[in-house]
């Protein structure tokens, strides 16, 4: 059946011209036929997976009994997807055709061969063969596509000289005997320009090129329809009509057309050409979906898994991932890889993302950051130490076809400066460092560099070039704010608009701990669109806002947040979770339960923290600890976890291995410093703690505890007269500014003889000391100082009220103060201090836990002082203090049993 409308000169209304120039395109109204025609009427272009497997052995044999218009639709869309890659598979199925006949004569193989090797790019073999010549030879008495190809050739001057005057003749002759594309080439050239001999108006012409392209029912003829369709849509060559283009892809979809259901799930989509029918556009999806086009069935998994415009159904649209995956599309295993990644946590889930990452890697055109993530993933799954071999290599990879991946340049420095030797290994991950900062600038390599030269190479600390990158970082300004919880309560959008301004910047750009800063300081304004983005990173947030509340003690609060962390899948967030459990003095069977079951799942992992715990709480002795955990401390041991370790190990090529771990992952700080040092010390390795002794004191930034630290070990491992003068030094400038402990060290050392300090110098510290030490540290002061010289005593007595001090610490709840402010009272003659006074006190002290304040209430009550005489209450209170460690109470309880 001819599809082909019946045209005349007198139907169409021939139009002489005048040599007019048209300006715009012209309105040409051409509807679909109505005809019957079945769905299976067309025979849609293959997808690309089908092409290439169908083709990608043909070694010239025969071509089967397909349609050789089909046969040639392949081979033309495979020119125009990679001619060079495909250019031998297309010759020998040229000439495969040329010899089983079919229709398919020289000519077609020569018009064939030129458009490939012009696809190719291999001009110097379309002179050589002299093909165009032959052509253009041929184009006077030839076909309409004879002349339609040399007329192209001519008008861009492809493998012959440029010559449009020639070209328009051969379009013109070829357009009057009725080729399409030559009467559309003719209408959209008489826009532009006058054409002599070109009598057809551009209504007529188009009407008649639609008509012939029109055709008939045959395989083509859906690609045919999409062309028309095309035409309407892009107005080139008829003004733009997006009603009637998408009436043309309506008849090729009801057809068969695939690809015209594609084009109109597009339409409907984007709504910008036509108002949207969703229900037209969800059945258009599936239709080229089912013909499996894989950026069809992305689509259509991209609304199935929003759930946008149908019911969400995430298997679904993994489903249609997969099939499109295993058809070989890239953007469908990049959704596979996020959709793993997005359920990594879950059981199974490192399984699913290494398997989908390994896909992108096997597959040509592999992303750098699919290497680097897949890196990642290794070192999660196999352990740090296990897998740094694959991780370095598929880092390296990454880098390759991307240099500045910093990410990937990151991780590869820090597995390499484990096993760095001598000053040009250094120098050369420094340079990978420094190329990451220059990259994109970020503060992440600025810290990697400041910590290589802080601790983690051989010859640190290299102090001058530490202080250049932190000074780096503070001038990149992408720092992260950091506040105490006072500098935090000090902050206003008021006062301080650039502090509350920097905190919001970095909160939108998803930085968690600023995001709780900024929270705490202006509640208004982060509102819970600011919090939901930063939570859509994981659980960073829950973490930042944990530690916020322990730094101001909301040990409750702060549990609740890493609990909430937890279940995001923060990294991290369990080991924080377990350190506030294991420094709880006091747990209740549950909450007991849970630390055990935390440490040991962490512990599995080589998780050092973990093991710490279970040594600590009495779960297990060090030795079983070290026969359990061994294996995974190998394999993927943190810091913490190895300095245990090092201790048990027994060949010196493993301590080696372990102490060259240690420096390329240690926090460079004056508390890891030193932990590093004690054990090097404790397997004699003295030259190694010295050396580490020396960045503690190096990294330290005066804070009271850390000179006081690190003067302690000065005195414990220090062997020269040299390093306890530092450590004297240090003492006194912690000292100096008023930080207690270093107060007390010195006054210890005095008592002891091992310093020379003046009467007046000792009295006037120990009174300084009484003033800022804690509330729980007066009573303790107080009893050294009974051990000190009588004229400091006097001293320090004359100028503190020392039952001020204890009524000012009782206040507050010391137990032992409370005990000491009792004893005053009952030697006083006050009227305010009463022997009730004083057996209230006794009571507070010994609710608080104290022993003796347990062992003088027994007594109170035995004799009915400050309260009623009890001794079922004596008693008990009495069993109570000897339970406590009172040892009078104990002697007394032995004679009553």
């Amino acid at each position: 059946m001819s599809l082909t409308r019946i045209l005349s000169a007198i139907a169409l209304g021939l139009i002489a011209q005048t040599g007019s120039v048209h300006a715009k395109p012209v309105s040409v109204p051409f509807d679909p036929p109505q005809v019957e025609a079945g769905s299976d009427t067309c025979s849609p272009r293959p997808p690309q997976h089908v092409l290439t497997e169908r083709w990608k052995d043909y070694d010239g044999g025969p071509l089967g009994d397909r349609d050789v218009r089909l046969i040639r639709r392949d081979l033309r869309l495979l020119r125009q997807n990679d001619a060079k890659r495909w250019f031998d598979v297309i010759e020998a199925a040229d000439q495969r055709l040329l010899k089983s006949g079919d229709g398919y004569d020289k000519t077609n193989l020569l018009l064939d061969r030129i458009d490939l090797l012009v696809a190719a790019g291999r001009m110097q073999d379309l002179a050589d063969e002299g093909l165009v010549k032959s052509l253009l030879d041929m184009a006077p008495a030839g076909s309409a596509s004879v002349k339609r190809t040399a007329a192209e050739l001519l008008y861009n001057g492809t493998g012959v000289a440029r010559d449009r005057k020639r070209a328009i003749a051969l379009w013109r002759q070829a357009a009057y005997a009725g080729d399409s594309s030559s009467l559309l080439r003719m209408v959209e050239l008489s826009y532009k320009q006058k054409i002599d001999d070109w009598n057809i108006a551009p209504n007529v012409a188009v009407t008649m090129a639609l008509g012939n392209l029109l055709g008939d029912l045959d395989p083509l003829l859906c690609d045919r329809v999409n062309r028309i369709a095309a035409i309407f849509r892009d107005g080139e060559v008829v003004a733009p009509d997006p009603k009637l283009a998408e009436d043309w892809y309506r008849f090729a979809a009801r057809l068969g057309g695939a690809n015209a259901a594609w084009n109109l799930a597009e339409m409907n989509r984007e709504a910008t050409e036509v108002d949207r029918d969703n229900d037209l556009m969800m059945k258009s999806l599936r239709q080229a979906a089912d013909f499996d086009l894989p950026y069809a069935m992305l689509r259509l998994g991209g609304i199935l898994e929003r759930g946008a415009l149908t019911e969400r159904d995430p298997e679904e649209a993994r489903a249609l991932y997969e099939e499109a995956a295993g058809y070989g599309d890239p953007t469908a295993r990049i959704r596979l890889v996020n959709i793993a990644r997005a359920h990594k946590n879950e059981p199974g889930g490192r399984a699913r993302l290494a398997d989908a990452l390994d896909r992108m890697i096997d597959a040509p055109g592999t992303p750098a950051w699919a290497y680097a993530q897949r890196g990642n993933l290794v070192l999660e799954q196999q352990g740090r130490w296990a897998g740094e071999d694959r991780a370095a290599k598929l880092y390296a990879e990454a880098l390759k076809i991307d240099p500045t991946l910093s990410a990937a340049r990151m991780h590869l420095a820090e597995i390499k400066i484990r096993d760095a030797d001598g000053e040009q290994d250094l120098l050369n991950i420094v340079s990978e460092l420094r190329d990451a900062v220059y990259i994109d600038g970020k503060t992440e390599p600025m810290q990697d560099l400041q910590a290589i030269f802080q601790c983690r190479s051989r010859d640190a600390p290299i102090l001058s070039e530490s202080k250049y990158w932190t000074k780096m970082e503070e001038f990149a300004g992408d720092s992260t704010v950091e506040l105490t919880p006072s500098q935090l309560d000090a902050v206003n959008p008021q006062d301080d608009p650039l502090t509350v301004a920097r905190l919001q910047s970095q909160a939108i750009n998803m930085r968690a701990r600023s995001l709780a800063n900024f929270h705490d300081v202006n509640p208004e304004g982060a509102g819970d669109k600011m919090r939901r983005m930063t939570e859509a990173s994981g659980g960073a947030l829950y973490t930042a806002e944990a530690k916020l509340a322990l730094n101001r003690g909301h040990v409750g609060a702060a549990e609740d947040f890493l609990a909430q962390a937890i279940d995001a899948g923060e990294t991290g967030a369990k080991t924080l979770y377990l350190s506030v459990l294991g420094s709880r003095t006091e747990l209740d069977k549950t909450q007991r339960e849970r630390m055990i079951s935390l440490a040991r799942d962490l512990a599995k992992n080589g998780n050092g923290t973990a093991i710490g715990v279970l040594i600590d709480h009495g779960i297990m002795d060090s030795d079983t600890a070290w026969r359990t955990y061994r294996d995974a401390i190998a394999r993927n041991g943190d810091v913490k976890a190895m300095l245990f370790a090092l201790p048990y190990l027994k060949k010196a090529g493993d301590v080696a291995t372990y102490r060259a771990r240690i420096r390329s992952t240690i926090d460079c700080t004056t508390s890891m410093a030193l932990d590093y040092a004690h054990v090097l010390r404790k397997i004699d390795a003295k030259d190694g703690a010295h050396h580490w002794l020396k960045i503690a004191s190096a990294v330290s930034e005066g804070d009271g505890w850390e000179d006081v630290a690190v003067a302690d070990a000065l005195r414990e491992m220090g062997s020269t007269e040299d390093d306890k003068a530092r450590a004297m030094k240090l003492y006194r400038a912690a000292a100096d500014r008023g930080y207690p402990l270093a107060l007390r060290r010195l006054l210890s050392l005095r008592q002891d003889g091992k310093i020379e300090m003046s009467t007046e110098k000792t009295a006037a510290m120990t009174v300084r000391l009484l003033k800022i030490a804690a509330p729980k540290d007066i009573a303790d002061i107080f009893n050294f100082l009974e051990y000190s010289d009588p004229k400091v005593r006097e001293i320090v007595n004359a100028k503190v009220d020392r039952r001020a001090l204890y009524a000012e610490a009782a206040k507050k709840g010391n137990a032992a103060a409370q005990l000491e402010l009792a004893r005053i009272v009952r030697e006083s003659d006050a009227p305010d201090d009463t022997a009730e006074r004083y057996a209230s006190l006794l009571q507070s002290a010994a609710d608080g836990g104290n022993a003796d304040a347990m062992y003088l209430l027994s007594q109170a009550y035995a004799y009915g002082v400050g309260v009623d005489q009890s001794m079922e209450r004596s008693r008990k209170l009495l069993l109570a203090a000897a339970r406590a460690g009172n040892e009078t109470a104990a002697a007394t309880a032995r004679l009553i049993q």
